[in-house]
Order: C-alpha cells, then sequence, then structure tokens
C-alpha cells in the first residue's frame, strides 16, 4: 500500500447484511457470526462438524429478579450428532480451546456421574470380554492429583459403549465427541508436562485413545474397490510409541513392563524382543515371495529395510496368530492385536500409505485375527468389515493370498 492510500480503498469480500443474534451459540457468539439459533445445533457449527452449545439465557421478572430459563434440551444433548474420528473428523477439529468447554449444569452432572457408573459397572466387567483397565479410575481421581486427560478418556469410552447400546441417542454421541475433544485437549497438555507424578498415567491415557480410535474404525467410510487403510489409527499408533520414548529417555527408572500392569496382561509384554522372531512367520512366508508380474514394486523385497518391515510385521502377526492356536487368554490377546499400531514398524505404514498390495495383503491377515474377538464390544465387526474392503480392492493376482484370511474371518464366499 502506498502511504497516499487510504485504508479504506483495501479491496474486501462482499458481507451480507445480517440481524445480531440474541439467543446464538457460544462457538458463534466467539467467533462474532450470525447464529442462525438452529437447535440442537446451529448451522455453523454443522458446516464445520464441531459441538455447538448453547448458554442457559435469564429472563428477568417483574420483581427484577433474574430467573433461569428451564432448559429444554440439556447442553450436552444440544451438541450436534457430528462425526467423529471414525467419520472424518480430525484431531484437530475437535481440540477447540474455546468450544470443548460445555457451562457446569446439573445435567452436566449427571450425565458425567452416568458415564463414570456405566464405566465402572458394564466397561470394565470382568470376564474375557471384559475391558479391564481396572486401575484407571483411581488413578484418575486420586485427590490432589487428579489427570484430567485419563478421566475424559474414560467418559469417551463410556459415552462410545452406551452410544453401542442405545443407537439414535444424540446425548450419547455428542458425549463422546465432547469428551474425546477435552482428552486430546487435556492429554497434550500432560505430554508436554511429564513428570514422574503422570507419567504412569500419560501412558494409560495414550492407551486408552488409541482404543477410542480403533473403536471408531467400525464407522470410518470405506469405499467399494478403493480401500484406504485406517492410517489415521496407524499413524496415532506412532505418536504413542513415541510418547513412550520420550518417557524413557527422560527417566531412566521407567520400565516398559509397567505397561503390563496397565494392560492388567504383562506375559506377551514382558520381552517384546519375541514378538518379531523369524520363528513366529513360518505360516505366512509366503507372502514374502517375489511377484513376477509385479511392474511398479517388482524389486521391493531386495530393499533390505522394506523387507524387514515386512518380516517384523508377519512376525507379529504370526505371535498373535500362535496366541489364537494355543488358547491363551481373550484378554491377552485383543491387548495385543490393540497394540499393533504402536509395535509395528512405522516403515510398513508408510508402505500401507503407498497402497502396496503385499502390504494390504498383510493387513488383512491382522484383520482376520481380529475376528476372533468380536465378542468384546469395542472390537466386533471391525475386521470383517476391513477384511472384505481390501479383499474388493486386491489386484486379481492377490486373491489367493487372502484366501486364509477370509476362511479364518468365515467369508470364504467373498472369492466365489
Amino acid at each position: 500500500m502506498n502511504s497516499g492510500d487510504k485504508p479504506s480503498s483495501r479491496r474486501r469480500g462482499v458481507r451480507l447484511y445480517h440481524k445480531k443474534s440474541r439467543h446464538g451459540c457460544v462457538r458463534c457468539k466467539a467467533r462474532r457470526v450470525k447464529c442462525d439459533e438452529e437447535k440442537p445445533a446451529c448451522g455453523g457449527c454443522t458446516r464445520h462438524a464441531v459441538p455447538c452449545v448453547y448458554n442457559t439465557p435469564t429472563v428477568v421478572g417483574r420483581q427484577g429478579q433474574n430467573r433461569a430459563k428451564s432448559d429444554q434440551d440439556s447442553e450436552m444433548s444440544s451438541q450436534q450428532d457430528s462425526p467423529d474420528q471414525g467419520n472424518g473428523q480430525t484431531a484437530e477439529e475437535m481440540e477447540d480451546e474455546e468450544m470443548l468447554d460445555v457451562p457446569e449444569s446439573e445435567s452436566k452432572r449427571l450425565l458425567e456421574l452416568r458415564l463414570l457408573q456405566n464405566y465402572l459397572t458394564d466397561v470394565i466387567v470382568d470376564g474375557e470380554s471384559g475391558w479391564g483397565f481396572t486401575s484407571a479410575p483411581k488413578m484418575a481421581l486420586q485427590p490432589g492429583n487428579e489427570q484430567k486427560n485419563m478421566l475424559y478418556a474414560m467418559l469417551c469410552l463410556s459415552a462410545m459403549h452406551l452410544d453401542m447400546k442405545e443407537p439414535g441417542n444424540r446425548q450419547m454421541a455428542a458425549a463422546r465427541q465432547t469428551y474425546l475433544g477435552l482428552a486430546l485437549r487435556e492429554h497434550r497438555k500432560a505430554v508436554a508436562q511429564l513428570s514422574a507424578e503422570n507419567t504412569l498415567s500419560v501412558c494409560y491415557t495414550s492407551l486408552l485413545l488409541l482404543s477410542i480410535a480403533f473403536c471408531g474404525l467400525r464407522e470410518r467410510p470405506l469405499e467399494p474397490y478403493s480401500y484406504s487403510p485406517p492410517l489415521e489409527w496407524l499413524q496415532m499408533g506412532s505418536r504413542v510409541i513415541r510418547v513412550f520414548e520420550v518417557i524413557m529417555e527422560g527417566n531412566r527408572d521407567f520400565d516398559i513392563k509397567q505397561l503390563g500392569q496397565v494392560f492388567d496382561s504383562p506375559g506377551w509384554l514382558a520381552d517384546i524382543s519375541k514378538l518379531y522372531v523369524e520363528e513366529n512367520r513360518r505360516d505366512f512366508v509366503h507372502l514374502l515371495q517375489p511377484d513376477p508380474l509385479e511392474t511398479q514394486w517388482r524389486d521391493e523385497l531386495a530393499d533390505p529395510e522394506i523387507r524387514l518391515s515386512y518380516e517384523e510385521t508377519l512376525s507379529y502377526i504370526g505371535s498373535v496368530n500362535i496366541a489364537i492356536q494355543t488358547k491363551q487368554a481373550v484378554r491377552d490377546i485383543y491387548r495385543q492385536l490393540l497394540a499393533f499400531a504402536v509395535l509395528v514398524p512405522h516403515r510398513f505404514v508408510d508402505l500401507l500409505a503407498e497402497q502396496r498390495p503385499r502390504a494390504l495383503a498383510i493387513l488383512a491377515h491382522f484383520f482376520a485375527l481380529v475376528t476372533h474377538v468380536d465378542q468384546v464390544w469395542f472390537v466386533g465387526g471391525i475386521g470383517r468389515r476391513e477384511l472384505l474392503a481390501i479383499q474388493k480392492s486386491m489386484p486379481l493376482r492377490w486373491q489367493a493370498e487372502l484366501r486364509w484370511p477370509l476362511s479364518v474371518a468365515g467369508l470364504s464366499d467373498a472369492l466365489k
């Protein structure tokens, strides 16, 4: 701009005139934009796929006293039933610092009590199909050392459980979205302020968030004949292992075996190196044979780094298969399956992102094993759904490599 130019000469976009909104939602007021005041979610929040919260207005009585207007809908149920991770919403959209905090109210307190009760009575029930992690509530609510990141992750998981049990319950759909956003926000703060007091809770919450993301896979869109691997879940696993590495670098006394106590399954974490031994992949060596018809990635197995990533991933999958064949506890098996995103080689995730057929075939074997724990509420149905989507997208010459996983999942007819 020249010194003689007037500020008013700057070209601006056309802005339509609108009346001021007196009873708009919290987000629109903070952004100073017109709110259409639609309930349960306004148009602006609907377009941005974020929680929509209305403050309770007041009505002035004839005596001059302000009386709170009765709540027609609770603050939590007035939030939009918008997509979560499984429906394409990113973590950044869930972490709006100003919009996440829901005003205190009786309805909010009652909702949180119900979610906590459900977590204690139904989510972590004893038994092979129970979630476990029984130490979480005590750790999260320890007086003077409360761990908000863990508490919000627990409430999110509980809301997901109730959302599955009560389809169409908009309050639970909104609650799971809100508490996921709160958990992510508080977890980021906790990671930035790592200390001896919160190390274990950071580990625990990282695993809870990873499990929530896995549960969300059942809702993610899967396009016919154009499969997209669950990269967000797998990349989240990479970030989790980085958190563990930072913890161990900063705290020499921290032993990763403590995670076994958090998992309620210390056995398979006792020696992680055993998960990658060659013997584990003996039933899957056919997936390491060269493909003479491949053109784009014909020589991929000649790359030592790529071959090693395939071998280690197959060994890990093989270790889960051995656990299933030797009839180990269901809880140990699904814990090991959930840890796939954390312990799989980073290079393998890159190969999946490139849509390499061999990597997708290996992933199909993983999801076939997931079907063995369908009785676990947050896992059921995911394995078959992902496996069928992979099968429909694979080149014809790779279909034969899917016979075993499809057979394991009871989907042999898919090849006919």
